[in-house]
């Protein structure tokens, strides 16, 4: 039996029924006779912006002794499988939590036969008196809010109810308010909040009439408009007994009690990539290729990954971490055994290659993966891959060239696959040529294959000064299609290497190479190329971790570290500027090691527009088109979006803050936007079917508590504007963040629209 209880007001909201398994395996099986035609599109002439029809797819003194409420989850219960006694019964429990609502517990059946069942119950869970917090979901610092509770007076008897109020994190107009309330009738109490500069605020209510009591308390998050800024002050290689000596110079407008002094100490240098990896940790989007950049980095490089200060990471955290991130991506995978960038999207052979290779990472580090992931994946690979007709080298050779590699780590080389890229080698994309040098050395082909294409790598790559830095010899759309650039090819072609020829004489220049093409605050420029260029550096890294030293670090003149570091360890030494005294910083080492000194630091963010690429503006409209900043509680608000891109890319993310009075009601796209460049002259119908075939497809959408957020595997040359609406529920003054647009693997390519302030009375 598979148990749940859930929020019944929740399951109302989206309609959720009570599953039934009945109906799938007692279900009428259909003829299997597909038919189509197309004379349904030549009968009539469908609007083009339309679409086709026809497709589918604790408190006061007043209180004491009163139990606070703060626990408020949806779901309050599940238990995925219980089994029953020879009576076909069970017996469970659960601390119901702190809301006061009903349930709805779920319950649905099926024996080792072909019997199933299904059934539900409800819970009520409510008091006599009742307080409902009502507040925003989050706060923006600076912030004015109406804060307060809803009385729920369950009682035949009409009183005065006093209501305390304390915050921690926000100021509070009062501490203490009475009201009327009738017999059997509810009455809102509000108090005037203010938010400050704290990252959360908590607020904290008691309700008390007669004899009853009760008590409430809500964390909020406050959202603070912030720049972080990392900069280097050194990465150096000491030696033994020796010193480094610096300064933090921070400038004037740092927030210094949000701004860190962060220094690494190794034998390797691999600690020099932690701003790579808390760059990927900390990465806002979660699609398939973004989730495996997460995860995979805390499996191939763990010693860099405890130099994390991520409670969310410590411990046994990591390893959930990790297992959360392989579910997600296992649900990626569609009908066809391919994989999509979101659930329910378009499925790509290259995210497949790349998804069936981190799970394979995974597993290797004791993760669970089902066999038929794999099986179903290699098998849409093959077919895909040798159903392809005539080979060619571009991306989706190159795509072949991975795909081969995973079928030969997964000990299924395809030998035919591997000769016909051998045969195209020399045009492969250069990320395809490192691939496939792998897939042959795994496969155990010809050594003079192995020998001839390790050769070709070597030469078409140039040295100078020490480093090397792999180009990529195509462009244009290919090149966004793939993901690719000439850092994410180096730390492939590293990464090939180092499993077939460690001895290489290219290595050491590719690693100087690929350290050298860091941006100034120690991180490359996207997700893939940071993840590729740790996983690769990790590994080289732990070929020169021996030894040991012990490093001392003074900041101010006071000592803040002092350990021996041995093997692979990197020490990570973290200060807020706040508390240090003084500016001065000094590493010593007895031993020899490798040291990276950097400033983290927060700067509060003026909220002006920018362009490059993309420009993007926002408007706030009211049901009669009118465009205004100030607005009733109870108001619907329609947020236009206008967008315009230079050009076209791929992987496109768009986001937009709302105000903390704000909660989106309708999310969803009309039509996905229209493209009103198409509109400037000409014929209309032509415009009109431009438009069509130009349109955005959001290929996935998330509504999150402080914004929505939408993402397009294609945007189109153009200007579109979308819609979505929104209800002004909480009265008060809000500040909303820039609504941005981004190319995900090219995030300098973004735009972004000015801060805004919007109003709401009750």
């Amino acid at each position: 039996v598979s148990l749940s209880a859930a929020d019944e007001g929740v399951l109302q909201l989206i309609a959720y029924q009570t599953p039934n398994p009945m109906k799938t395996f007692y279900a009428s099986y259909g003829l299997g006779v597909d038919a189509g035609t197309n004379w349904n599109r030549i009968a009539r002439l469908a609007d083009p912006e339309s679409g086709d029809p026809d497709e589918g797819g604790d408190g006061g003194s007043d209180d004491s002794g009163q139990r606070v409420r703060s626990k408020f989850v949806s779901s309050a219960y599940w238990a995925p499988m219980l089994v029953t006694d020879d009576k076909g019964e069970i017996a469970f429990s659960f601390t119901a939590p702190d809301n006061l609502t009903a349930f709805r517990l779920m319950a649905i059946a099926a024996d080792l036969g072909d019997r199933f069942g299904a059934g539900e119950l409800r819970l009520t869970i409510n008091k006599p008196l009742m307080a409902a917090p009502a507040l925003p979901r989050f706060l923006m610092s600076g912030d004015a809010a109406s804060v307060g509770v809803v009385i729920h007076n369950r009682t035949d008897a009409t009183g005065t109810a006093t209501v305390t109020a304390k915050a921690t994190g926000a100021s509070l107009d009062a501490t203490r308010k009475q009201i009327a309330v009738p017999a059997n009738g509810s009455v809102r109490v509000r108090f005037a909040a203010k938010a400050s500069e704290n990252a959360s605020a908590s607020f904290e209510f008691g309700v008390a009439l007669g004899s009853e009591r009760d008590v409430v308390r809500v964390t909020l998050p406050i959202g603070r408009p912030r720049i972080i800024d990392n900069r280097l002050l050194v990465e150096t290689q000491l030696g033994k007994e020796g010193v480094w000596t610096g300064t933090i110079g921070s400038s004037a407008g740092v927030l210094r009690q949000e701004s860190t002094l962060m220094i690494t100490v190794d034998r390797s240098g691999v600690g020099d990539l932690a701003p790579g990896l808390r760059s990927l940790v900390e990465y806002p989007y979660g699609c398939l290729e973004q989730t495996m950049s997460r995860f995979i980095p805390l499996v191939a490089a763990k010693d860099l990954a405890n130099t994390l200060d991520d409670p969310s990471l410590k411990g046994t955290k990591a390893n959930q971490f990790i297992r959360a991130g392989t579910q997600k991506v296992i649900r990626h995978q569609q009908a066809d055994g391919l994989f999509s960038l979101w659930p329910q999207s378009q499925t790509y052979p290259h995210l497949a290659a790349y998804a069936l290779w981190g799970l394979t990472v995974a597993e290797k580090s004791g993760e669970k993966i089902p066999a038929e992931v794999f099986d179903r994946g290699i098998a849409a690979l093959q077919s895909w891959a040798n159903g392809s007709g005539t080979m060619k080298p571009d991306g989706d050779g190159a795509t072949m060239a991975m795909a081969a590699y995973v079928m030969a780590l997964r000990g299924k080389p395809d030998a035919s696959l591997n000769a016909r890229l051998f045969a195209i080698r020399a045009g492969l994309p250069k990320w395809g040529q490192a691939f496939l040098l792998r897939a042959l050395h795994l496969a155990k082909a010809d050594s003079m294959q192995v020998g001839e294409l390790e050769q070709l790598i070597v030469a078409n790559t140039a040295v100078k000064d020490g480093k090397a830095v792999v180009r990529e010899t195509f462009a244009g759309e290919e090149y966004e299609m793939y993901m690719t650039s000439d850092v994410r090819a180096t730390a492939m072609t590293l990464a090939a290497l180092l499993e077939v020829n460690p001895a290489s004489s290219l290595i050491e220049p590719l690693v100087a190479g690929l350290k050298g093409e860091r941006t100034k605050v120690g991180t490359w420029v996207s997700t893939q190329e940071n993840l590729w260029s740790l996983v690769a550096l990790a590994e080289y890294g732990r070929r020169g971790a021996t030894g040991e030293s012990t490093a001392t670090v003074l900041v101010g003149g006071k000592q803040v570290y002092a350990k021996k570091i041995k093997g692979a360890e990197i020490a990570m030494v973290r200060v807020l500027l706040a508390e240090t005294a003084g500016d001065n910083i000094q590493v010593k080492v007895d031993n020899g090691a490798h040291i990276g000194v950097r400033v983290r630091e927060a700067r509060v963010d003026d909220g002006k527009a920018m362009s490059n690429g993309f420009a993007i503006t926002r408007r706030y409209v009211d049901a009669t088109g009118v465009e205004r900043t100030a607005f009733k509680a109870g108001e619907m608000v329609t947020v236009k979006l206008t967008i315009t891109a230079n050009d076209s890319r791929k992987w496109v993310a768009l986001v937009d803050p709302i105000p903390a009075g704000f909660e989106v009601v309708n999310p969803k796209l009309a039509a996905g936007g229209q493209n009103l460049s198409q509109r400037a002259s000409g014929d209309p119908w032509a415009q009109r079917r431009q438009a069509y075939w130009n349109a955005i497809t959001w290929d996935h959408q998330e509504m999150r508590d402080d914004r929505v957020l939408w993402f397009a595997d294609d945007m189109h040359k153009g200007t579109y504007e979308l819609a979505y609406q929104a209800r002004a529920t909480i009265d008060g003054a809000f500040r909303v963040m820039p609504a941005t647009i981004e190319a995900m693997y090219f995030p300098e390519v973004r735009g972004r629209t000015d801060m805004a302030a919007v109003s709401i009375a009750k």
